[in-house]
């Protein structure tokens, strides 16, 4: 079809390339120590492609990151066949939907840091979220702008079950407000959880806003979690807020809050650099005595789209 000179079909079949350039310089404070600095990064080489016959496809990703102190991972790496605008499924490594957005998280570090005893454990739904190199997906597209997902993970751990991790969520999508309810449970053989949490999404004019709500029952852990997140982003700058309440089975019940906050500008101009600073302030109570109670972050990252 190239050679007929039908250019839809010919960006089908070639595959596009991409990729980025992400750099940090941070600094963190606890209540027991002086601040210490760190510099991170890494650089993204991105390849991708699809091809359709119909309505059918067929798609493909592999990101490869190099990083900053040595060494390179693959970050994803799956294959996707489907059913245009009714169903697909995807196997290998990559992230299903995320069921807490942060707004944006440059830098979030919780005071979970104690010196003996009971933690507070912040938690996400993202147990089975991936990124797994044991994954497979299925995604249905249903009606009045529903979706439902249901990914797996098989194997894994100590467990040689076919399916240890399961996470089925439904995503309604409207034109101005995205609502996520989602479950998940984990039995591989070191983890034995389960979590449920349901996320709402909305904009009001120039900002957006997310609300999240998770709780996880962990049976090797012997606690439950409560997690409570919110944030809105305003053009260039995003603030969030968590809440974590920690119910053990023994021993003490910690709680721990965070705040957290990023500007992020283009610089001088230029198309795809953007700066952008960003602090979070995070407190425990309710933790041993002689633990890290309080955390502080700044995040200075430099980002360069390819």
């Amino acid at each position: 079809c190239c050679l007929q000179g039908r250019s839809a079909c010919c960006r089908q079949r070639h595959p596009s390339f991409g990729g980025n350039v992400e750099l940090d310089t941070d600094a963190t404070s606890t209540e027991l120590t002086d601040t210490a600095y760190d510099s991170g990064g890494r650089v993204k080489l991105q390849i991708d492609g699809r091809r359709d016959n119909g309505e059918y496809f067929a798609a493909a990703k592999g990101e490869l990151l190099a990083l900053v102190g040595g060494g390179s991972v693959a970050e994803d790496a799956w294959l996707m066949v489907g059913h245009t605008g009714s169903w697909n499924v995807r196997v290998g490594r990559y992230e299903n939907e995320h069921m807490f957005p942060e707004g944006r998280d440059t830098v979030i570090v919780h005071a979970t840091s104690v010196a003996s005893g009971n933690a507070p454990v912040p938690y996400e739904m993202d147990a089975v979220r991936g990124r797994s190199d044991n994954g497979v997906r299925l995604r249905i597209q249903g009606v009045e702008n529903w979706m439902l997902e249901l990914g797996t993970f098989y194997g894994g751990g100590n467990n040689q079950e076919m399916f240890s991790g399961i996470r089925p969520v439904a995503v309604y999508s409207g034109e101005d407000i995205t609502l996520r309810l989602g479950l998940e449970t984990l039995d591989d053989g070191t983890s034995d959880l389960s979590g449920a949490g349901v996320s709402v999404g909305f904009n009001a004019g120039d900002a957006s806003f997310n609300v999240n709500l998770t709780q996880l029952d962990n049976e090797l852990g012997m606690f439950e979690s409560t997690t409570f997140g919110a944030n809105v982003l305003f053009n260039s700058i995003a603030i969030g807020f968590y809440q974590v309440d920690t119910d053990y089975d023994t021993g003490l019940d910690p709680s721990v809050s965070t705040l957290y906050a990023s500007y992020s500008h283009m610089f001088g101009g230029i198309e795809d650099l953007y700066f952008t600073y960003a602090v979070s302030s995070s407190s425990s109570d309710d933790v041993a005595t002689g633990s890290d109670d309080q955390v502080t972050a700044a995040r200075l990252r430099l980002n360069y789209e390819f």
